[in-house]
């Protein structure tokens, strides 16, 4: 393993360190590793909190901003932007280990092939090292609409730099395998690695451009074939389930007999004036709703259940009546989607 052919000035033994550390089948453990950076991102700098929407509103609906949805999806974008980087010193290990094994079975090869072996290697390398950098290029020229949009500043990267550094030493201080050498070796190496995304998210805003077609397409590719994203659905129906179940919190379930005048403005919405004034309101425990959920007639929406378990009920209901999302809910409650 060589990392500095990615770019990054670590050593091989912190490489090793930093991807056998790294729990990248560890759904939950990614997720905590998220949404630690962020609740110290946001510990450090508050004013961080207007680039998410969703975390305002959360706070504003006195809902922890750990149970938004929202929020859960970008720390989960954040760990993965992470993982690009351990993915990338894992694979660079392997071509090592197949290259000298291909190295020992081709012994009696003439030069000619070896030098060949040899050339296929560093055309990997080089790739590789261009599509790690691309993709936080990319990401840095995303950045750039945040800007326009928002007034993003790139110098609170490093806040997030710090940030990140700060959580990941954190971790490694309560890694029962590790000596303490090991520990202070392998943060000093993730320091490396943040250093490495900070400048090529920086690189990429200071050298992209704002009319940006293809940049995200290495988020939303990366969302729908991950196997960490699909297990995402997965645990986050189990999540749902567990907040309803024990949180137990009263949800408004609205009832639509033939008499109810369901207008597509106020078919769906929240305990306000986007309910249809004429439309049968009872309350029920939370738990219940998971029972309830089948019925064909039955819409049902609180803060509680603006989650991905939710959605998905929402969408099975849309997918049977052939109706639209926007002709379901209409505009304003469009808005919880």
């Amino acid at each position: 393993m060589d990392p500095k052919s990615l770019g990054l000035d670590v050593t091989k033994e912190q490489a090793i360190l930093i991807v056998r550390t790294w729990r990248k089948d560890d759904f939950g453990w990614l997720f905590k590793i998220g949404m630690a950076i962020y609740s110290q991102i946001f510990n450090i700098a508050p004013e961080a909190k207007k680039f998410f929407p969703y975390v305002i509103q959360a706070e504003k609906s006195c809902v922890p901003f750990c149970d938004c949805t929202g929020f859960r999806r970008q720390a989960l974008r954040f760990v993965q932007a992470l993982s690009q980087v351990v993915i990338a010193l894992e694979e660079t290990d392997q071509d090592e280990e197949d290259f000298l094994e291909n190295f020992k079975l081709d012994v009696s090869s003439d030069n000619s092939h070896h030098a060949c072996r040899r050339q296929e290697k560093t055309d990997g390398e080089k790739a590789r090292k261009e599509d790690l950098a691309r993709y936080f290029h990319n990401i840095g020229r995303r950045h750039r609409r945040v800007a326009a949009d928002r007034n993003f500043k790139p110098e609170l990267w490093q806040i997030f730099r710090a940030s990140m550094v700060h959580v990941m030493r954190e971790e490694l201080e309560r890694h029962p395998a590790l000596t303490p050498a090991e520990r202070r070796f392998a943060a000093d190496g993730w320091s490396v690695v943040a250093d490495f995304i900070i400048r090529e998210m920086e690189n990429g805003f200071k050298n992209g451009s704002v009319d940006i077609v293809d940049v995200t397409k290495c988020f939303l590719s990366s969302f729908k074939r991950s196997s960490i994203n699909r297990r995402y659905f997965n645990e986050e129906k189990k999540y749902n389930e567990k907040l309803v179940g024990e949180v137990g919190r009263k949800a408004i379930l609205v009832k639509c007999s033939s008499k109810t005048r369901c207008n597509k403005d106020t078919f769906l919405g929240t305990a306000d004036d986007l309910f249809d004034n004429d439309s049968q309101v009872h309350k029920c425990r939370g738990e219940q709703i998971m029972d309830q959920f089948n019925s064909i007639n039955l819409i049902a929406t609180d803060a509680a259940l603006t989650h991905h378990l939710f959605k998905i009920k929402i969408r099975d209901y849309m997918i049977n009546r052939r109706l639209s999302r926007r002709a379901l809910i209409g505009r304003r409650a469009y808005q919880l989607f």
